[in-house]
């Protein structure tokens, strides 16, 4: 039997194709070439089935196609009719290749549905078959739809993503698919920027250092592709796992980023409350008694964590009047004399209280405290940091001083 090709009425894009018993369709090698189209007539009535058996079910009489992608998107290929109403589509990637996509009765009642990803300009190889040795007519439709508008709010391509969501409305896809740039260039050939002042965001594409192509207000901003090379891949000024982008890769665990305020690793706990980060030095209690924070999350803050006991920030300390070096309950010129005895003296004059001494508090203990002293006392200086005058607590946080007692204050 000859090959017959009949273009049949339509209205918009319809096309018929006859596939007859002839061997040329047998086989692979020798398929029919394709793109998109409804109405694609086969039989399978004079075929031979396949050496290789079908993936996905039993096996009967088989032709092949090549269809050529005409988008990067989600092609959709599915029969409408076959033997007995049953029928099983496989799609590869080459004759004798790997099975991209294998379906049985994912369509209407038995007949056949395939969704595969495709990249425009590829060829996939397509064998429609009855079921179980069912052989006759198949009618099948091939369509493929990409992502190309990014901004509407819905699924265009029927693959449960939408807009900046879709792969295809990152940079690359989105510029092939308005042939506005040639396949091939890479996200470091994209300089970014809101060129024209409009507030948003625009595209200037180099392409090998010589051909320039001006893209204005790209639908989606540019994603981090690569969360492990110390480069700024989108143009944020935020590189690998500090770029949100890179929530939840795996170059970016939540370990050794537990005070960075993300989800590193994506399972919805950020920092201390994530178990990855029990034993990083921010997340225990120990040694940050006096930042306000329940590092351990036990419930308990700062001194109040038993892991905080023995720690200087959390020491009991007497109430006390910062300056009154000699204790007795005021300033005067002893006061400066006997700190610098104390500092630079033959250490005979000591005290039990380290922090009444720390005149300018700094929480250090040197030369500038009792000058800042006798300024205070003969140079009109400024007063010693509270408590000063009268008995009080330390007010100084984190300060490693202790008060153990004081004389002047009960």
């Amino acid at each position: 039997m000859l090959n017959r090709c009949k273009l049949l009425p339509l209205t918009g894009l319809f096309l018929g194709l006859f596939v007859g018993a002839s061997s040329a369709q047998d086989e692979c090698a020798t398929a029919t070439a394709t793109g998109e189209a409804t109405g694609i007539a086969l039989d399978t009535s004079m075929a031979t089935t396949d050496a290789v058996p079908s993936s996905c079910g039993l096996s009967a009489p088989d032709v092949w196609l090549a269809y050529t992608a005409g988008c990067t998107g989600t092609a959709t290929i599915e029969t409408t009719s076959g033997p007995g109403g049953d029928t099983i589509l496989e799609v590869l990637d080459a004759c004798g290749g790997t099975v991209l996509a294998c379906d049985d009765d994912g369509g209407v009642g038995f007949l056949s549905l395939i969704s595969l990803s495709v990249t425009s300009g590829t060829t996939y190889f397509v064998r429609a078959s009855g079921w179980n040795g069912g052989a006759g007519a198949i009618t099948l439709d091939i369509s493929c739809a990409a992502e190309e508008n990014c901004t509407d709010g819905i699924d265009n391509d029927g693959d449960m993503l939408v807009d900046c969501d879709d792969p295809d409305c990152v940079i690359s896809t989105y510029l092939e698919s308005q042939a506005q740039a040639p396949a091939g260039f890479s996200s470091f050939d994209v300089s970014l920027g809101d060129v024209d002042g409009d507030g948003d965001l625009d595209a200037w594409v180099v392409n090998a250092g010589v051909d320039r192509v001006w893209l204005n207000d790209l639908p989606c901003p540019p994603k981090e592709t690569n969360c492990s090379d110390g480069l700024d891949n989108d143009g944020d000024n935020l590189a690998d796992c500090a770029d949100p982008d890179c929530i939840g890769d795996a170059a970016c665990p939540e370990t050794g980023n537990c005070s960075d305020g993300l989800d590193n690793d994506g399972d919805m706990l950020i920092d201390c409350h994530d178990s990855d980060c029990v034993d990083d030095p921010y997340c225990i209690e120990s040694g940050n008694c006096y930042d306000g924070l329940d590092n351990d999350l036990d419930g308990l803050i700062d001194c109040f964590d038993y892991d905080c006991i023995g720690d200087p920030s959390c020491l009991i300390t007497s109430f006390f009047i910062r300056g009154d070096i000699d204790e007795n309950g005021g300033l005067s010129l002893a006061d400066p004399v006997t700190l610098l005895n104390m500092l630079f003296g033959s250490g005979t004059v000591t005290t039990e209280c380290e922090a009444a001494c720390d005149v300018n508090g700094d929480q250090n203990l040197g030369l500038g405290d009792p000058i800042y002293l006798l300024s205070f006392l003969f140079a009109n200086g400024s007063a010693p940091v509270d408590p000063f005058a009268l008995c009080g607590p330390e007010e100084l946080s984190g300060t490693t001083l202790q008060c153990h007692s004081f004389n002047a204050c009960p």
